[in-house]
């Protein structure tokens, strides 16, 4: 999948998701763009803003409590 990403030189172009992180660790890019909007690579933590609706592998919240998925 192909992702808008801004340049640390504030041009802008798209690169395919799998080398977003090559990008991020070399300081290539500034701002990657989301559904919500754009984040800033270091200063935002989309999960945070959400509120981290993951859970720990091996369960999932159901309405009627905690269900183990490995059983």
């Amino acid at each position: 999948m192909l992702v808008r990403v801004r340049y640390t030189d504030n041009s802008s172009g798209t690169v395919d998701n799998s080398i977003i992180q090559r990008l991020v660790r070399a300081k290539e890019i500034r701002e990657i763009r989301r559904s919500t909007g754009w984040v800033t690579v270091g200063s935002n933590d989309p999960r945070k803003e959400r509120g981290d609706r993951r859970q720990s592998r091996g369960t999932r919240r159901c309405n009627s409590g905690l269900i183990d998925i490995y059983v």
